[in-house]
C-alpha cells in the first residue's frame, strides 16, 4: 500500500498588525517610518517596512503568526522607539489597545517641540556655562528662523518630566531664568525633577534657550 503524505511547503502563513502614531494631544503624524523585525527569523518574515499615512496610521499584513515581532519607529520628526508586540494566529489581525504617543517632535535642526505644553526648546550647546553667559547666548540665538528664544522659568524646566533619547539635552542641570538674588541663581536638575540655586559664575550647568511654538 502506498501513503501519499501532502506536505504544507509553499503554503504561505501570515497574520497582520496595526496600530496609529500620534503626538500626545493625540493629532495623527504622517510619514513616519515603521519597520517589523520578528525577534527569531523566519525565512520570507524576517523584516518589513511601511509609513504611517495621514492618519497616522500603519499596518502589517504578511507577518508570521504567533511570533515575536520589535516594532521600530524611525523618523526624523520623532526620534526612534521599539516596541515589542506578539502576532495574533493565522489569518487574524492584531492591534495595540492604544495609538503610540509622542510626545516630543524633533526639527531638522534638533530643536525640539512639546506637543503637551507647546513649548519648543533648542538643543543644549553641550558646554558649561555661567548664568551671565547663558543670558547673552540665547540673546543671540538664531535657530529654524526664529530669534525670540529666551531662557526658561523654573515652572517650563519643571515640565520637562518625560524626556526621551530624542531631546537634545546632554546633562542633568539647566539655568532657570530667576535670579535668587545678586550673587545666586536658580537652576533645575531635569532628570531628578527638582530645583535649587547656585552661583551666577558657576559653568557648571548647561542652557536651553525656549520660545512658544503656539504664538506663531
Amino acid at each position: 500500500m502506498v501513503v501519499l503524505v501532502l506536505l504544507a511547503v509553499g503554503c504561505e502563513k501570515k497574520a497582520a498588525f496595526e496600530a496609529q502614531i500620534t503626538d500626545i494631544k493625540g493629532r495623527p503624524i504622517p510619514l513616519v517610518k515603521v519597520s517589523a523585525l520578528q525577534d527569531s527569523p523566519v525565512p520570507g518574515f524576517g523584516q518589513f517596512e511601511t509609513i504611517t499615512d495621514a492618519e497616522g496610521r500603519f499596518s502589517f499584513k504578511k507577518l508570521f503568526p504567533l511570533s515575536d515581532y520589535t516594532l521600530v519607529i524611525d523618523s526624523e520628526p520623532t526620534g526612534v522607539r521599539q516596541i515589542k508586540i506578539k502576532t495574533p494566529s493565522d489569518g487574524q489581525k492584531g492591534s495595540l489597545p492604544a495609538a503610540i504617543a509622542f510626545r516630543f517632535m524633533v526639527s531638522a535642526e534638533r530643536s525640539v517641540i512639546d506637543t503637551k505644553s507647546g513649548l519648543q526648546w533648542a538643543p543644549d550647546p553641550n558646554v558649561g556655562i555661567t548664568w551671565n553667559n547663558a543670558k547673552k547666548y540665547v540673546r543671540a540665538l538664531k535657530i529654524g528662523g526664529y530669534t525670540n528664544w529666551r531662557m526658561p522659568k523654573r515652572s517650563e524646566l519643571l515640565t520637562l518630566d518625560a524626556i526621551d533619547p530624542s531631546f537634545p539635552l546632554n546633562d542633568c542641570c539647566v539655568w532657570a531664568s530667576e535670579q535668587k538674588d545678586g550673587r545666586k541663581a536658580w537652576y533645575v536638575n531635569v532628570y531628578r525633577r527638582f530645583d535649587d540655586s547656585a552661583l551666577m559664575t558657576n559653568n557648571s550647568y548647561r542652557v536651553l534657550a525656549v520660545r512658544n511654538a503656539l504664538q506663531d
